[in-house]
């Protein structure tokens, strides 16, 4: 399970050819719900979510090379488009703030450039990328063990 709760998957199957796929899992309903990106999770869910993704790293440390990865852009390549695409969404408002805000990411992006380069390669691990509460389904029930409050349903990926 690489140390993330899922919802049980019943059925999945897909074809190239017409670019459809067909996944089947565990109904997650009441008192499920799904996490709010705005309101953010609680201390304890977020602790939970922390601990679930630390697993889940753990699980893929030195075994990332047997990963296809779809996605062999470098981080400037993937930064970029989604700068511009802020700025064009977001930048009208934020005017006053863009040469900061430019400066901040390009240090973060040399940063994670340079970091990437220095860690050995037995270091890699397979990284979840979209983290979110909105990616979750959040148990707001009563008497549940905290190793079930956290259910990460984020399939936006599969392609």
């Amino acid at each position: 399970d690489g140390g993330i709760n899922s919802p049980c998957c019943y059925y999945i199957d897909s074809d190239s050819d017409l670019k459809r796929f067909i996944l089947i899992i565990e109904d997650c309903k009441e008192p499920y719900s799904v996490g709010n990106l705005t309101a953010g999770l609680s201390t304890g869910e977020m602790k939970e979510s922390l601990k679930q993704l630390a697993r889940f790293h753990a699980s893929w440390w030195g075994c990332a090379d047997d990963v296809e990865f779809k996605h062999g852009k470098s981080a400037i390549c993937m930064w970029s488009p989604l700068l511009e695409a802020f700025w064009n969404r977001a930048g009208k408002k934020c005017l006053a703030q863009e040469n900061l805000l430019n400066e901040r990411v390009e240090r973060c992006v040399d940063f994670i450039i340079r970091y990437s380069k220095s860690i050995q390669p037995e270091s890699r691990t397979l990284v979840h990328g979209d983290y979110r509460p909105d990616n979750m389904m959040v148990f707001r029930g009563e008497n549940l063990n905290s190793e079930r409050r956290i259910i990460v349903v984020d399939y936006q990926g599969l392609h």
